[in-house]
C-alpha cells in the first residue's frame, strides 16, 4: 500500500479539515517521499524521528511547531498499530522530545574511524558480551542497519550468496538484503558458537535474568550504549553507527549509487543528503561495503 494511500485513509479518521490539511504537509514533510510502503514505515525507529525534531530546531521552527508535527507523526503510527499494521510507536520513545530554539542540544556527532575501531576494539574485551558487543557493532556498521533490522536479525538471515556474504534485512522486501565481509561473518560465527545459538534470533541477552532472550530494539541500543560508555566516547546510537559505515565507505571511495543501494534509500536525493559523492552508477559486485576500510 502506497504512503499516499495510508495518509488519506488515516487523514479520513479526522473529524477536522484544518487539522488535515496541516498532518497531511506534517507526514509528507517527514517521510519526504511520494511513496513509502508498510516495511518502509515499520523501518522508522526514535533516532529517525528525534533527528527530525533537532533538524526543526536548526531551522528555527517553534516548539508549537515541533509539537504539532510530532502530534501527527504519533497519531499516525498510533493509528497504524490500532489497524494492526505496526507494533510500536516511535514517536513515543522517552528520546523523542521537543527541543526549545535557545537549547544547547544538538545532533550526535557521527563516529569517526578512529572512534568506531575503539567502539570494536573495547566491546572485544568485554569479560561476558564481548563477542557478542563486538559482532553487532560490526554487523550494524557494515551492514549500513537501522535499530529494528538489526534486532530482527535471525541466523538463517547471514548467508552466502555466490562468492560473497549478504544479510537478508528483515521487513525489506524491497531492496533484501546487504553484503557484509567475510571478517564480520566470522565474529558472527564465533558468537554463536561460544554462546551456542543455532537457530532462531541471533542476538540475545546475556544478563542472568533473561540469559537466551533475544534482544530487543531497545536492548540492542543499550548494549552499544553500554560499548560507549566503556570506551570514554559520548553516547552513540544505531542510527550514529549505521552513518559512520555509510561516510567510512564515501570517504573509502563509494559513489552515491552504491551509497543508495547499500543504505536502503528511497532515492538518491535521500542519500545525497548523508554524502558528497558522486552519482556514478555501482553494482554489486563494486559494492559500498568494499570501501569500509576498519581494522579487524
Amino acid at each position: 500500500m502506497s504512503f499516499a494511500d495510508l495518509v488519506d485513509q488515516f487523514l479520513d479518521t479526522l473529524s477536522s479539515s484544518h487539522t488535515r490539511r496541516a498532518y497531511r504537509v506534517d507526514l509528507r514533510r517527514f517521510f519526504s517521499a511520494s511513496g513509502v510502503d508498510r516495511d518502509r514505515v515499520a523501518a522508522i525507529d526514535p533516532d529517525a524521528v528525534q533527528a527530525f525534531v533537532r533538524a526543526m530546531k536548526r531551522r528555527g521552527r517553534s516548539l508549537a511547531t515541533q509539537r504539532r508535527r510530532l502530534a501527527a507523526l504519533r497519531g499516525f503510527f498510533d493509528w497504524l498499530i490500532e489497524d494492526g499494521r505496526l507494533d510500536h510507536n516511535p514517536g513515543r520513545s522517552p528520546i523523542v522530545t521537543p527541543l526549545a530554539p535557545g537549547t544547547d542540544v544538538e545532533e550526535r556527532p557521527t563516529p569517526d574511524k578512529a572512534e568506531v575501531e575503539r567502539l570494536l576494539d573495547t566491546a572485544k574485551a568485554l569479560p561476558q558480551t564481548g563477542l557478542r558487543d563486538q559482532a553487532l557493532i560490526a554487523t550494524i556498521v557494515y551492514g549500513a542497519l537501522r535499530r529494528r533490522e538489526v534486532a530482527g536479525l535471525t541466523v538463517d538471515d547471514v548467508r552466502p550468496l555466490g562468492r560473497h556474504w549478504i544479510v537478508d534485512v528483515p521487513g525489506d522486501s524491497e531492496n533484501g538484503y546487504v553484503r557484509i565481509p567475510e571478517a564480520v561473518v566470522n565474529m558472527i560465527d564465533q558468537m554463536q558458537e561460544t554462546y551456542r545459538i543455532a537457530t532462531g534470533r541471533l542476538w540475545r541477552s546475556l544478563s542472568n535474568q533473561n540469559r537466551g532472550e533475544p534482544l530487543s530494539p531497545d536492548g540492542v541500543y543499550k548494549a552499544v550504549r553500554r560499548v560507549a560508555e566503556r570506551a570514554g566516547l559520548d553516547p552513540v546510537s544505531i542510527d550514529g553507527l549505521r552513518r559512520a559505515g555509510l561516510q567510512l565507505a564515501m570517504d573509502g571511495g563509494a559513489d552515491l549509487a552504491q551509497i543508495q543501494v547499500h543504505g536502503r534509500f528511497s532515492s538518491a536525493a535521500s542519500a545525497a543528503q548523508l554524502t558528497d559523492a558522486s552519482d556514478v552508477p555501482g553494482a554489486l559486485n563494486e559494492s559500498a561495503v568494499d570501501h569500509i576500510d576498519l581494522d579487524l
